[in-house]
């Protein structure tokens, strides 16, 4: 059975968008590792700092007239939904936030966090409800 994944990029169900705006995250322990004398955990390319993308990942001033991929799926009022809470909420917090160096990494995180555990929420849902049809 398929369900909803958490994986990149992060798109919620749209009744769970904003689920978790009022949380905030603790950082992990190992966040600002530097991985001293650890070379490939060093050089991997994985990192919130380097590789979480704005527009892709977090949905900071995306272009909601793409036609491909997620997109050209979406119904015009989905679209509408997710276009009012990233571009409405998100993109608007980003902008008067004006944000850089470690900040700029920990909103990414917080972010990050967000869409992910809200797009969880599909997921457990949805295997609740096959669990409770079998």
């Amino acid at each position: 059975m398929g369900h909803k994944a958490t994986h990149r990029e992060w798109f919620p169900d749209i009744q769970d968008l904003g689920a978790y705006d009022n949380v905030k995250f603790p950082l992990p322990p190992t966040f600002y590792d530097d991985y001293k004398g650890r070379v490939a955990a060093a050089n991997q390319d994985m990192t919130v700092d380097k590789t979480m993308r704005l527009a892709e990942d977090l949905k900071v001033h995306i272009d909601w007239q793409r036609k491909t991929g997620l997109f050209g799926r979406l119904s015009p009022e989905q679209r509408s939904a997710y276009q009012m809470y990233y571009e409405g909420k998100v993109s608007r917090e980003f902008d008067s936030l004006k944000l850089s160096g470690k900040a700029l990494v920990e909103w990414k995180f917080q972010r990050y966090l967000k869409d992910y555990l809200a797009t969880a929420n599909s997921l457990d849902r949805n295997i609740g409800r096959l669990l409770e049809y079998g």
